[in-house]
């Protein structure tokens, strides 16, 4: 019954991540958020925060630094808000490399919650992109006035094929969700090539530039390491998105100068404030104080004055300056030595989820946000889970068994594990 409910959440999680119930001091409350702290309680078995305690102290220490020598306004209320946030985050993706119960991510209850929410979410962006083709915004904004912040509006008046939004805010969130679900299915080594097929489909749908284009990295790495087989399939996978997609997004990368494209000022236009950052306040801006600080460059985003980065990388550097470049830095590369390590002993592709993990900072700014950082945690505990393909060859770690309970099981991270 346990690991059904777990399931379930799970499930709830997925899909209600942007069904907003209330509003708690200002912050928007979501299902999915609530969904995925009670699945965390539920089959998190957390050890060794010390990291976590020294992380969140060296935080305050440098953003109260930062806050006395920066010109920007530091608003108290925002502050704290936004190291909450920050500190919450970290603790959630820490919990994922802690130690998660092992029962829970072998049940079938996990890998159907998965399998379902992704079919799901891709149905409904292509239902929208082929609805929407047709004039309809019938399947737009499922939760109505429940929607999280706002409703999204497609512009089917400007556009022949609108991009989707699945249950999300924006298409950029419904391309990152898509893309989580489906690395967690690569890790756990199920439904691996339906699970190709849905977010091929669900990126075409989102017309996710920086879906698409990591979809398109990885199956480069795919065909360059996978068996034959594999290869050949990832290579007309390639083929058709590079066929389907190649052109809209070479339209959407000539964009990138284009002051008030969405390309532009997610990858350009903060370039500016970046670069004061880093050479006027070293230790960042403030925490919360984006928007303020913004309101002096004037940048567009589409025909209204931008609020935010809407980039994942920014933000940090944004807050913590040179100290978080550095660690910005040092975390891809770990993540690349990480996926190198993986793929020495898995034939499978569970190796693509660092790869996955260094790139989702670029599909949006709200890294800090609750559902972000849980949608994360289920990437890191499926990695860490690592049911090896068929003929892959991996040591483990004898174990007592009067030593753990059946829920006490706990998983270690593979890449940790030594010959005995």
């Amino acid at each position: 019954m346990r690991i059904k409910i777990a399931g379930i959440l799970a499930f709830v999680f997925f899909v209600g991540q942007h069904l907003q119930l209330m509003s708690l001091f200002g912050f928007p409350v979501t299902l999915g958020a609530g969904c995925g702290i009670a699945l965390l309680i539920l089959v998190s078995r957390p050890r060794g925060f010390t990291g976590v305690i020294g992380v969140s102290c060296a935080v305050i220490t440098v953003s109260s630094t930062a806050a006395m020598f920066s010109s920007a306004d530091a608003d108290l209320v925002q502050y704290v808000r936004t190291l909450t946030l920050f500190v919450l985050a970290f603790s959630v993706v820490a919990l994922g490399w802690s130690g998660t119960d092992l029962e829970f991510l072998k049940s079938n209850a996990f890998h159907r919650a998965v399998l379902l929410a992704l079919f799901l979410i891709v149905t409904l962006s292509v239902g929208q992109v082929i609805l929407g083709a047709m004039g309809s915004l019938v399947l737009f904004n499922p939760f109505g006035s429940f929607q999280y912040l706002y409703q999204y509006n497609p512009h089917l008046e400007f556009v022949q094929f609108p991009r989707a939004q699945g249950f999300y805010l924006e298409p950029s969130y419904d391309a990152f969700v898509i893309c989580a679900l489906s690395v967690i299915l690569f890790c756990l080594n199920k439904s691996r090539k339906l699970a190709a097929v849905l977010v091929t489909l669900g990126l075409l749908a989102c017309q996710s530039a920086s879906g698409l284009l990591l979809l398109a990295l990885a199956l480069i790495f795919v065909v360059f390491r996978a068996r034959p087989a594999t290869g050949a399939v990832s290579v007309l996978i390639l083929a058709l998105v590079g066929g389907l997609a190649g052109p809209y997004l070479l339209v959407r990368l000539s964009t990138l100068d284009e002051t008030g494209t969405s390309a532009n000022y997610r990858i350009v236009a903060p370039l500016d404030v970046l670069s004061d950052v880093l050479l006027n306040t070293p230790l960042g801006e403030p925490l919360g104080s984006i928007a303020t600080v913004l309101e002096r460059y004037g940048l567009q985003n589409g025909s209204t004055q931008g609020t935010s980065l809407d980039n994942g990388f920014y933000v940090l550097i944004f807050y913590f300056g040179w100290i978080g470049l550095v660690a910005l830095v040092a975390f891809v590369i770990a993540m690349l030595v990480l996926s190198i390590r993986r793929a020495r002993i898995d034939r499978g592709i569970s190796w693509i989820a660092p790869i996955w993990l260094a790139g989702s900072f670029l599909f949006s700014g709200g890294i800090m946000l609750p559902e972000f950082a849980l949608m994360t945690w289920f990437v890191v505990v499926a990695f860490n889970y690592f049911e090896p393909a068929k003929g892959a060859r991996v040591v483990q770690e004898p174990r007592e068994a009067s030593a753990l309970s059946r829920h006490d099981y706990l998983q270690r991270p593979s890449w940790s594990r030594q010959n005995p």
